[in-house]
C-alpha cells in the first residue's frame, strides 16, 4: 500500500488520506470508524480518467455505484493528488 498525497503547492490542503494498492486496485481510508478500510475501486479511462483538479491522466478511480438524490452516482478519487468527488452517472432507475 502507498499513501496518496498531493504534490505541488497551493491553498488547498488534503484532509483525507487515501491509500492505494497498486496490485489490486483497491483504495482505502483509515478514518472510517467501524466500517471496512479497503473498498474496491475501478480505474476510469478516457475523459473520466483525467483528474479535473490536478490534470493527471488515467489517475481517477471510481467506487461501486450508489443512489443519491435520485441519481446513480460514483465516488471518484484521484490517486495522484488525493482529491475526491461524487460523479453523477444517470438518473436512478425507478
Amino acid at each position: 500500500m502507498r499513501e496518496t498525497t498531493r504534490s505541488g503547492s497551493g491553498p488547498w490542503r488534503k484532509t483525507k488520506e487515501w491509500w492505494n494498492c497498486p496490485g489490486c486496485g483497491w483504495l482505502g481510508r483509515p478514518d472510517l470508524g467501524d466500517r471496512p478500510i479497503l473498498h474496491p475501486f475501478r480505474r476510469l479511462t478516457g475523459e473520466y480518467g483525467e483528474c479535473v483538479f490536478c490534470g493527471e491522466e488515467d489517475c481517477n478511480r471510481a467506487s461501486e455505484a450508489f443512489v443519491y438524490d435520485d441519481w446513480l452516482c460514483e465516488w471518484v478519487v484521484c490517486v495522484a493528488c488525493g482529491r475526491e468527488n461524487t460523479r453523477r452517472i444517470r438518473p436512478a432507475p425507478k
